[in-house]
């Protein structure tokens, strides 16, 4: 089989939702608008899982793509569903998680955090010849791409398991990006942090991500502790919220519907620091900075991931619920 170049690391079924007669408008982070362009001509990156071996990027691509051919039916399905039932969670939440993983800024972070921990085991090693020699195949693209693949069920479990909210945009407002899903840390009352796509203290330490699902439809999920919302009504200022995370953690490009200028701020290069507070401390009640960090909820995903950690388990999803405990769907392509 012929190994693709073009590793697509915003999936195509997810970006027709932004297309119109199979076209869409890509916006550079350098240079602006650009022309109309097919969801197969963006979003992807060359060879992205590795140049070493000619069929790494087939076999992960064909992982992925098990994902991906579900996808469709999910998103298309999000808002007649609502609130989701366990097998739809958990197919969006592994779509999140695959487009936390296949990103560039998760993999500019990877790298570092790797060769740290490699560094610790030198001593082990008899000869530094043997050390080197390991140290190599621990730094191969085909270790890699399986680290990050093994990874998939362990976001799924964190996002899975978090409070959803669906907001609603009676226009087409909303933007994507080359790194959709955006995470809000959890802060200090009073400090602030630049928006980036890898929260620094990890996405258990934050007090919410969100993620535009069409152009009208936005997740946010927390560590609120109530039930179920029904779909609630997005409002402009909401759809300039989740816009400008996605436009500032966007490495090359960001996305937007051709027919619909989005809701983006005022002056939006010129404002850099302009602050973007968590929305779903404005929308749920009794959800707080300090609810975040004492949320049951969140303290018991904590231990399900230390769990699935702790027996190297990459095939379960662990979804904590408030009213019924731990459930475990099925990971797709397992």
């Amino acid at each position: 089989m012929h190994a693709p170049k073009k590793i697509h690391l915003v999936t195509q079924a997810y970006l027709r939702a932004w297309s119109s007669d199979g076209l869409l408008r890509p916006v550079s982070v350098r240079y602006g608008r650009q022309k109309l362009r097919s969801c197969a001509a963006v979003g992807w990156r060359r060879e992205w899982w590795g140049s070493e071996d000619s069929t790494l990027n087939t076999v992960c691509e064909e992982s992925c793509g098990k994902l991906e051919m579900v996808l469709p039916d999910a998103l298309d399905a999000v808002e007649a569903r609502w609130p989701l039932c366990l097998s739809d969670r958990a197919v969006i939440a592994q779509f999140l998680a695959l487009h936390v993983l296949r990103t560039d800024a998760f993999a500019d972070g990877f790298g570092p955090v790797r060769d740290e921990s490699l560094a610790r085991f030198r001593r082990r090693f008899p000869s530094q010849d043997g050390y080197e020699r390991w140290r190599r195949e621990m730094q191969s693209d085909r270790h890699r791409a399986n680290k990050l693949l093994g990874m998939i069920n362990k976001f799924a479990t964190i996002f899975a398991s978090m409070h959803w909210t669906l907001l609603r945009f009676e226009e087409p407002l909303l933007v994507t990006g080359d790194q959709p899903v955006c995470p809000v840390p959890l802060l200090t009352p009073g400090l602030e942090a630049p928006i980036g796509a890898v929260p620094r203290d990890g996405w258990l330490d934050t007090c919410e991500v969100r993620c535009p699902l069409t152009p009208d439809l936005a997740l946010l999920a927390s560590w609120h502790m109530g039930p179920p919302d029904p779909v609630l009504a997005g409002t402009w200022g909401h759809a300039v919220n989740i816009n400008a995370s996605v436009v500032a953690q966007s490495v090359e490009q960001y996305f937007q519907n051709r027919l619909r200028e989005p809701a983006m701020p005022p002056a939006i290069w010129r404002e850099p620091q302009r602050r973007f507070p968590p929305i779903s401390i404005e929308i749920l009640e009794d959800y707080s900075l300090a609810a975040a960090v004492e949320s049951p909820l969140r303290a018991q995903t904590k231990r399900a991931l230390e769990v699935l950690i702790e027996k190297q388990d990459r095939e379960t999803i662990t979804v904590i619920t408030p009213a019924t405990g731990p459930a475990r769907p099925s990971l797709v392509g397992s």
